[in-house]
């Protein structure tokens, strides 16, 4: 009797050790060792949707990418986190309540540099509200911390231009295994290259805000069949199929930027097209058009109208 009370009591004490070990931790994003660490840019509320928020910042060295969140601003009990990462940092906070007030506070551990060895460093506490449900997602159209600037000052912005009726920002088009991915973000087009995407050049312009005539371009990805592995990755600007298409499995990544509804001045058709594996593929290039129809594509129609070059 005696030998089985001790093995319980050690076993409670295991268990005890456990909880406690693993038992979330928000104190620690009270803790601030910045010394040389610092953070440059940000943090930068991207977008924010009905059900999801996009976070940015970068900072002074290479470091850990966490982020901590809730509706009370003194109990971030929530929190997301990257592995280690780099100086650009990027989150998206998902299975949000719509038209909800949320406070966040992002945090860079572990810093490498010269200068820097093990330093941390976190932001204030700050606030979005996510839309209304069924709303538009809101765009910042700002990369702090994604580029290492503020694209206000649009030539540290790769890609983007200022013209008459706004901004304009380059629609970067990729290949991968059973998969096209297009991304108006400098950041992610460097970091899909670096995992295998093909770049295959920029396949139009979007307004980077909403001017008249636009609407929001929607990209959406599901994991592919497994045959096939990966993303597939659904573009649209019609409201009734991205709503579908959530409903599919899809998750939404967010607007990649504005494009027009009609052929006004300086725009050109985007054509969509679908692959037997289900594979999204647009371009505005007749001859990209003929390729794909050569190959099986299926040819879906116009998505909207982009434009050839900067306005």
């Amino acid at each position: 009797m005696k030998h089985s009370v001790t093995i319980l009591a050690l076993t409670l004490a295991s268990t005890m050790a456990f909880a406690q070990a693993n038992k979330p931790n928000t104190q620690d994003y009270q803790v601030n060792q910045s010394g040389a660490q610092k953070i440059t840019n940000g943090p930068v509320i991207e977008y924010t949707s009905d059900h999801s928020a996009m976070i940015a910042w970068s900072t002074k060295y290479p470091g850990g990418t966490y982020l901590a969140y809730g509706t009370d601003q003194n109990n971030l009990s929530q929190r997301t986190e990257k592995s280690w990462g780099g100086t650009n940092h990027r989150l998206e906070i998902k299975n949000l309540q719509p038209a909800t007030t949320y406070y966040f506070q992002v945090r860079s551990e572990n810093a490498k540099g010269a200068n820097a060895m093990g330093a941390d460093v976190q932001s204030n506490v700050e606030s979005f509200q996510t839309v209304a449900k069924g709303a538009a997602p809101e765009k910042a159209n700002r990369n702090l911390g994604v580029n290492g600037s503020d694209s206000t000052n649009v030539s540290t912005n790769p890609g983007m231009s200022t013209g008459a009726s706004g901004r304009y920002e380059a629609l970067y088009r990729m290949g991968g295994t059973g998969d096209h991915l297009y991304t108006t973000n400098a950041s992610e087009h460097s970091s899909a290259t670096a995992m295998g995407y093909k770049d295959e050049g920029i396949a139009g312009y979007l307004a980077s805000s909403q001017i008249s005539g636009t609407q929001p371009l929607y990209r959406l990805s599901k994991p592919a069949p497994a045959a096939v592995g990966g993303l597939i990755h659904l573009y649209t600007a019609d409201n009734n199929e991205r709503q579908s298409a959530l409903g599919q499995g899809f998750k939404e990544d967010g607007p990649l930027g504005y494009i027009a509804t009609s052929q006004i001045s300086g725009a050109v058709p985007l054509y969509r097209f679908r692959s037997p594996t289900g594979d999204y593929f647009m371009t505005a290039n007749p001859s990209d058009r003929q390729i794909a129809q050569q190959q099986g594509y299926q040819d879906q129609g116009t998505v909207g109208y982009i434009w050839s070059q900067p306005q």
